[in-house]
């Protein structure tokens, strides 16, 4: 009778604790996963990888010499379509949405302005919070979660990269298997 007064309390008692699941998010990523309630994490990492290929050979080539375009994720750095700086503008944001401070690496990238600074993670960071904070993404991050290859180069051509030639545009379908 005692491990069934047991099992029937603690049972009870987890209905006012948090499992492991519930726990706040402590980066950008983590908060869109909850927020969208997105189950299969790898499919948003994987696009984000396949971005970055695009973008800058996975890394490996990080500067534009025809634009600013900088980092692995080509952010403009110069003139009215510097999405870097709106890119750390909506990083901030989206710290400020999940009631965590805002970490120190955004203002200091704000006044360096230069996305090679960044590490790696940032880098990440700074990709998914821009994404994130545009009206109408949240649908399309969802279509990733399912699968949807064309939700991925959607993503990519209209909120990232807003406007590819011809030669990006083939490079997004062949990099995500479309």
């Amino acid at each position: 009778m005692a491990n069934i007064f047991t099992d029937l309390m603690g049972g009870i008692s987890n209905l006012w604790t948090k499992d492991d699941d519930s726990k706040e998010p402590a980066n950008v990523k983590e908060y869109i996963t909850q927020k969208l309630d997105l189950q299969n994490v790898d499919l948003l990492d994987e696009f984000t990888q396949q971005t970055k290929m695009i973008e800058s050979s996975g890394g490996t080539d990080t500067v534009n010499e025809k634009t600013s375009a900088r980092g692995d994720f080509q952010f403009l750095t110069e003139g009215e379509g510097n999405a870097f700086q709106t890119g750390l503008n909506r990083v901030a944001s989206t710290y400020d949405a999940m009631g965590i401070a805002i970490p120190k690496w955004v203002s200091t990238a704000q006044e360096h302005n230069n996305p090679e600074k960044l590490s790696s993670k940032q880098q990440e960071e700074l990709f998914l919070a821009n994404l994130w904070q545009q009206s109408g993404t949240s649908q399309l991050f969802q279509m990733i979660d399912e699968g949807d290859g064309l939700a991925k180069y959607n993503l990519y051509a209209k909120y990232h990269h807003t406007n590819p030639d011809e030669a990006t545009i083939s490079n997004a379908l062949s990099a995500f298997n479309l």
